[in-house]
């Protein structure tokens, strides 16, 4: 169950109150969110203060696991909610079973919760020595950012099309470019008139005194008025 850890985490954690069993009743549960977890480390014997081993001379372990709880000491301003977790004996097959129960593989990690719960307290088969601790645990794995990020889909972007190409204006007398002719629309059952051309008024004779040569090269009104001049004229 070993983890490496940071010289950062290990200072942060700072060991705080160790979570102790020693008279609380079963079903005690404690635990929080996992700040740092320590190298396995050897216990030390409270009375004699040196290492401690087993009776087949293996060295007894223990790890560390700093938790961020809710507990508060009311006698300390300076307690922020730290406690110290040490896994041994029966709590490291708690735990591992909790990891197991999780599929989180068989290390714990920074920022999964983890809490135990006292369960049974036998008496010690020595007598004078303290009672064994059983309990239970529940790990929680931390959550993935990564898996936050691939669930996102992609951002479709919009396929390319070629702009519109904009009806161009010639410039106007003073170099504007002129707008467009203003669009009305037209009402509802609205009918233009139909336009009708004026008669056209036949062209007179040619006066008889005029030459046919003068008379062709005359424009249609020319005619028109020379024509009514002769008419007024008295006969010779």
């Amino acid at each position: 169950m070993s983890q490496p850890v940071s010289l950062a985490s290990f200072f942060s954690g700072g060991g705080g109150k160790s979570i102790s069993w020693k008279d609380k009743p079963l079903g005690t549960r404690a635990g929080g969110r996992i700040k740092a977890i320590q190298p396995p480390s050897q216990v030390t014997d409270l009375v004699t203060k040196e290492p401690k081993f087993k009776k087949n001379g293996e060295p007894v372990m223990h790890v560390r696991i700093d938790l961020q709880t809710n507990e508060r000491d009311p006698q300390d301003a300076e307690d922020d909610g730290t406690r110290s977790l040490y896994a041994q004996g029966w709590l490291i097959g708690a735990i591992g079973d909790a990891l197991r129960r999780a599929g989180a593989g068989d290390t714990p990690q920074v920022g999964a919760d983890l809490y135990v719960t006292l369960i049974e307290r036998t008496p010690p088969e020595t007598p004078g020595l303290n009672p064994t601790n059983k309990f239970t645990a529940e790990y929680t794995p931390p959550a993935v950012t990564g898996q936050f990020f691939a669930q996102q889909q992609p951002v479709q972007q919009p396929a390319y099309q070629a702009p519109v190409p904009q009806p161009q204006y010639a410039p106007a007398p003073g170099g504007y470019a002129a707008p467009p002719p203003a669009y009305v629309q037209p009402q509802q059952g609205f009918v233009p008139p139909i336009q009708v051309a004026p008669p056209v008024a036949p062209l007179p004779p040619k006066p008889d005194s005029l030459a046919q040569a003068a008379w062709d090269t005359m424009p249609d009104d020319v005619k028109r008025s020379v024509a009514a001049t002769f008419s007024q004229l008295p006969p010779f």
